[in-house]
This record gives C-alpha cells, structure tokens and sequence, in this order.
C-alpha cells in the first residue's frame, strides 16, 4: 500500500510518541515506588499491546512492517530515555561519598606525622623504637577512621 497522505503515519507516530511518554512516566513511578518488582514482563506485554492497538486505531485496514516498526520506535524510544537517565541516576547516587570532616581531618593528620617520620628517619633524628610507637598510633588513628 502506498500512503499518498502523510498525515495519518503522522497522526499514528504522534500518538504512539505521546503514549510512549506517558507509558514511560506511569513505568517510571510503578518503579520508584516498587510496584514492578519482578513484573518486567508485564510492562513489555501491556506497551506493545497498547502499540499495536494505537496503530490499529489509526490504520485499522492497512499494515506494513515498516508502520509497525515505526510505531514501536516512537512508543518505545520514551521507555528507552527514562530507563538509561534511572540507571544513571542510580550510578550517581552510588558514587562513594565524601568523608565527614572529622575523618578528613584524622586522615590528615596521619598523613602529616607519616610524612614527619619519614624526614626524621632520613635526617636519623628518630630512633627505631620511637618510628615504631608512632607508626602504631598513626595506625591506630587511620583505623578509627
């Protein structure tokens, strides 16, 4: 079938974009709200049935593989959008996070006396036994951390 009109494949990919938005949005909330749990499957069946009835309802006599295709392009495009900015979202939000600054400052403060043993011990201003006490309370401080 050739489409002399183009307003109708219009009309039908406006219509499956706007119900691949609002799909995506309804998703979207069942998701955050913990209402999919283990209903994936569910979701995929009723979004392509609601694509297939929409191009239905705007091209109930013709079909093409190519109407179709295009359909589930537009409808499912939105789920594709929300999904990858979810994942993202929760990559983010598992970055590690800053320390408080009562850790900062212990860390630094470790640092700073290893870094003042170590001159000592290359300037042989600190006996073995006293880098090894200090060692252990420096130890001691990183491990409060």
């Amino acid at each position: 079938m050739q489409f002399t009109d183009v307003s109708p494949l219009l009309s039908l990919y406006i219509a499956q974009l706007l119900f691949g938005v609002l799909y995506a949005w309804l998703i979207h909330w069942l998701s955050v709200n913990e209402y999919l749990e283990g209903s994936t499957a569910y979701s995929v069946v009723v979004g392509d049935a609601a694509t297939m009835f929409i191009q239905w309802l705007f091209l109930p006599v013709t079909w093409h593989p190519w109407v179709t295709f295009g359909s589930f392009v537009f409808s499912g495009t939105p789920m594709i959008v929300t999904y990858l900015f979810r994942h993202q979202q929760k990559v983010l939000s598992h970055k590690r996070r800053p320390w408080p600054t009562a850790a900062l400052k212990a860390r630094d403060e470790a640092i700073m006396e290893l870094a003042k043993m170590a001159h000592e011990i290359v300037d042989e201003k600190a006996s073995v036994a006293s880098v090894v006490h200090r060692l252990h309370i420096v130890i001691g401080t990183l491990k409060s951390v």
